[in-house]
């Protein structure tokens, strides 16, 4: 039986679909030490709190995901927070 993911893990998760690592990438950096799944933890309830969904939550990882790309730039979720206004203004 498959567990389902809290609103946090989605969140997390989604973010890291947007770097273009897929489920079972992201599973085994984690184990790895690559990635700090639970420094993520964090930013993510305040991104759920910020956006008051998940689908808001992950459109608004999905814009600054694309804006960041066409401008060479990384991003974390801190960013997706730090651009908030940014980003619900259209100007992202």
């Amino acid at each position: 039986m498959e567990r389902k993911l809290t609103l946090i893990q989605q969140i997390v998760n989604h973010y890291f679909f947007s770097l273009g690592l897929d489920l079972e990438e992201i599973k085994e950096q984690a184990k790895n030490g690559e990635i700090n799944y639970p420094r993520h933890t964090r930013s993510a309830q305040q991104l759920l709190e910020l956006a008051g969904s998940i689908e808001k939550a992950k459109e608004s990882i999905d814009k600054l995901a694309k804006w960041a790309d066409s401008n060479s730039l990384e991003y974390t979720l801190d960013t997706v927070i730090k651009k908030w206004l940014e980003i619900e203004s259209g100007k992202i």
